[in-house]
C-alpha cells in the first residue's frame, strides 16, 4: 500500500515538474498579437556575444550594431562571387498542411544598392520552393515583413533565407537582425 502511494505521489510531482518546465521553456517566445505561434526568434546572439548558430552561414562575420531591442550583434552578409550568393539561411520543422506565416527581419542595407533580400519558402528534397522573396533597400534599420500561405507535406521543413545576393565586381554589406517567424 505504502509503495502504491509512494508511486501516485512520485507520478504527481513529476508531472508537475514538467508543466513546469515546459512554461518555462515557452516563457521566453512572446504571444504573437493574432492568437499565432512564435516559431523562430533570434538576434544573432548568445550571452552578449555573437552567434548565428543553428544557421548555415557561408560567408558571414558580424556587425557590432543592431537595431533597437536587437541586443548588440547583428548578421552581416556579403555577396558571394557569381554563381554563389552570400546567405544565411535555416530550416524549421512545422505541421504539414496548409498554414499562413509572417516573417519580420530587420534589415539593413550598408551601400543602399538593393540587392540584398529576404525570402520564405518550403525546403523539399533539397530545393527551396513556394519562395516569396522582399528585397532590402533602406540605408537605414527597418522591418522588412513577408506574408506567406506555406502549404507543407510531411518531411518537408519552413526556410528563412537572408542574403546579400551576388556579385562579379563590387562588394557591399547587408545586415540583419531580430528575425521573428509566426505562424498566423
Amino acid at each position: 500500500m505504502r509503495t502504491l502511494v509512494f508511486l501516485a505521489v512520485a507520478a504527481v510531482l513529476a508531472a508537475v515538474a514538467a508543466c513546469q518546465e515546459k512554461s518555462v521553456m515557452n516563457e521566453g517566445l512572446p504571444k504573437p498579437e493574432n492568437g499565432g505561434q512564435v516559431l523562430l526568434e533570434e538576434s544573432f546572439e548568445r550571452d552578449g556575444q555573437p552567434s548565428h548558430e543553428g544557421w548555415e552561414v557561408p560567408l558571414a562575420s558580424f556587425a557590432n550594431e543592431a537595431p533597437e531591442d536587437g541586443g548588440q550583434w547583428s548578421l552581416q552578409l556579403e555577396p558571394g562571387w557569381a554563381p554563389d550568393e552570400g546567405y544565411g539561411k535555416i530550416c524549421l520543422s512545422d505541421t504539414p498542411g496548409q498554414s499562413k506565416y509572417r516573417l519580420t527581419v530587420w534589415a539593413k542595407d550598408v551601400h543602399a544598392n538593393g540587392r540584398g533580400y529576404v525570402s520564405l519558402g518550403v525546403l523539399s528534397g533539397g530545393e527551396i520552393t513556394q519562395e516569396r522573396r522582399v528585397f532590402v533597400n533602406s540605408p537605414q534599420w527597418a522591418p522588412v515583413t513577408l506574408e506567406v500561405t506555406l502549404n507543407l507535406q510531411p518531411g518537408e521543413e519552413i526556410c528563412i533565407k537572408l542574403s546579400a545576393g551576388m556579385t562579379e565586381v563590387a562588394t557591399w554589406q547587408v545586415r540583419f537582425d531580430r528575425v521573428r517567424l509566426e505562424r498566423m
